[in-house]
C-alpha cells in the first residue's frame, strides 16, 4: 500500500528564461538562462508528494534513451517507486520546451513524441494505493477513455479517492460526454481556466464569450465530478464541493516562474486529503505549496523540503 499513485507524463524540460533580441532582424537571440530540468505532471507530483512526506508510485512510459534515464533516476533518487514505470524501445522519452516571460508566464512547445506510441498504463497500478491521480488527464497515457476508466475503477474498487488535473488535449479528440462513466468515479478536478473553458465549449459549443466560474465548475459537476477546483493563477481558485462555492485567493507571493504552479497546488491538495482535512485547509495547504514553486525557476526547484510549504502556511494562515 502506497499514499499515492500518480499517473502521467514524465519527461525533460528545457526551460528558457527571458528571450532578447540584441538586434532588430537578427537570427541569434541570448536568454538570461537555458537550463534542463525532469517535468511532466506525474513526476511533479511525485516528487513533490515525496517531499512532503508521502509513499508515491508513478506510473509514466518513458523511452529506452538518454531522457528516459534522466526521467527514472530523478524519480527513483527523489523516493518514488519506480518498479511500474514502463520503458519502450520504440518511442522517444518526451522533451519539452519551456519558454518563460519576465512576468514569470510560460509557454511550452511539444513533439510528436507526446503521443507516447499510443502505449498506456496497465490498472494493475491502481492497487493498493489510499488516492490515485490522473496527473495530466487528456494527454498521453491518459487520453484514452476505456485505459482512464479501468484504472479509475480498479481504484475505486479498493475504495481509493480519485484526483484528476486536466491537461488541453495536443493530439487526441475527447469526447467529454463519452468520459461521463469515468468522471463519475472522480471525486476531485483541478483543471485550469482554459481547461475548464475548453470543456464548456464541448458541452455548450464554442463561444468567444468568457463563462464565471460557476457556470465552468457546473461543467464537470454535470458530468458526475464531485468537487471542482478551477485553478486560476494570481487570482488564486475558484471551487465547488456540491455545498460550498466561491473563490480562495492566492498568496501574494513575487512570480519569479509560474511553471509547474497548477502541480505544486494539487500535490499539495492531496498531502492535505491524506491527513483528512477539510476542504478550505486543503485549499490553503495548496495554496502554500503553489506560492512555493513560483518563487524559483522550475517545476519542482522551490518545494525542496516541506518545511518550506509549513512555514509559508504559518505565516499566511496560522492566526487567521
Amino acid at each position: 500500500m502506497v499514499d499515492v499513485v500518480c499517473i502521467g507524463q514524465a519527461l525533460v524540460d528545457c526551460i528558457t528564461k527571458n528571450v532578447r533580441t540584441k538586434n532588430a532582424g537578427s537570427i541569434a537571440k541570448t536568454a538570461q538562462s537555458i537550463t534542463l530540468s525532469v517535468g511532466g505532471d506525474a513526476l511533479n507530483q511525485s516528487l513533490i508528494l515525496s517531499r512532503l512526506g508521502h509513499s508515491v508510485r508513478t506510473g509514466a512510459i518513458i523511452g529506452q534513451d538518454i531522457a528516459g534515464r534522466v526521467v527514472r533516476d530523478a524519480l527513483n533518487n527523489g523516493g518514488a517507486d519506480v518498479s511500474q514505470l514502463d520503458v519502450y524501445d520504440d518511442i522517444q522519452t518526451v522533451v519539452a520546451d519551456i519558454v518563460v516571460s519576465m512576468d514569470g508566464s510560460h509557454y511550452s512547445i511539444s513533439s510528436d513524441a507526446v503521443s507516447l506510441g499510443g502505449h498506456h498504463i496497465s490498472a494493475k497500478i491502481a492497487q493498493q494505493t489510499r488516492i490515485l491521480s490522473f496527473a495530466s488527464l487528456f494527454r498521453a497515457p491518459l487520453d484514452d477513455f476505456a485505459s482512464a476508466y479501468q484504472l479509475a475503477q480498479t481504484a475505486k474498487k479498493q475504495g481509493a479517492i480519485i484526483c484528476a488535473d486536466t491537461k488541453m488535449p495536443l493530439l487526441r479528440e475527447i469526447d467529454l460526454k463519452g468520459w461521463q462513466p469515468f468522471f463519475e468515479l472522480v471525486d476531485f478536478i483541478f483543471p485550469n481556466e482554459h481547461e475548464a473553458k475548453w470543456a464548456y465549449d464541448q458541452l455548450h459549443g464554442h463561444s468567444d464569450e468568457q463563462p464565471d466560474y460557476p457556470q465552468l465548475a457546473e461543467v464537470f459537476r454535470q458530468l458526475g465530478v464531485q468537487n471542482v477546483i478551477i485553478k486560476a493563477g494570481d487570482k488564486g481558485c475558484y471551487y465547488d464541493d456540491g455545498k460550498n462555492c466561491g473563490m480562495f485567493p492566492a498568496l501574494p507571493v513575487e512570480a519569479i516562474d509560474t511553471t509547474g504552479a497548477g502541480d505544486n497546488f494539487v500535490s499539495g491538495f492531496i498531502s492535505a486529503l491524506l491527513e483528512d482535512k477539510n476542504i478550505e485547509e486543503c485549499l490553503r495547504f495548496a495554496s502554500s505549496c503553489a506560492a512555493v514553486c513560483i518563487g524559483s525557476i522550475g517545476t519542482t526547484t522551490g518545494l525542496s523540503s516541506r518545511k518550506k510549504a509549513e512555514d509559508l502556511y504559518d505565516r499566511y494562515y496560522k492566526l487567521k
